[in-house]
């Protein structure tokens, strides 16, 4: 059972709510996230690997969305994510998602546990091998072995 868990169980318990730990396989628990079928669900998700949020706001947070296990609804996150979808200026973008952010999270819609600290080796004959912000490993003709 991962770390996250344990926290959540022991900080569920101090406010006095019982949490029970329900190890399943990983085919399991995308089995239960795709039909809505929990009550509190651990997952690790990518949420911004072209460094834009728009397609990970959508698939999770928009209402109509089926990608929205959670069954997420806020009017106003829809409009905005809506307008988002046609709005080109960058500045006005990055207000708009921090808004959208900001809904969601007063909404407690989801609880974010943070970032792990992430590493990347390689054999000291790898040469052009590039760490990125995301967890996202790329092979391009600039890597290359010695």
């Amino acid at each position: 059972m991962g770390v996250y868990a344990q926290a959540l169980q022991a900080n569920m318990k101090d406010i006095g709510i019982k949490v029970t730990l329900k190890p399943v396989s990983y085919e399991t628990t995308l089995s239960m996230r795709d039909a809505s079928n929990f009550d509190l669900l651990i997952w690790n998700v990518l949420a911004a690997n072209t460094g834009d949020p728009e397609k990970y706001l959508n698939e999770n947070w928009y209402s109509k969305a089926k990608t929205n296990q959670v069954g997420y609804s806020n009017p106003e996150v829809d409009k905005l994510l809506t307008d988002l979808s046609k709005e080109f200026d960058a500045a006005k973008r990055k207000d708009m998602i921090v808004k959208i952010q900001q809904l969601i999270m007063n909404d407690a819609a989801t609880l974010f546990f943070g970032y792990e600290t992430t590493f990347l080796y390689s054999n000291k004959s790898v040469e052009g091998l590039k760490m990125y912000p995301m967890d996202y490993y790329w092979i391009t003709k600039d890597v290359s072995k010695k």
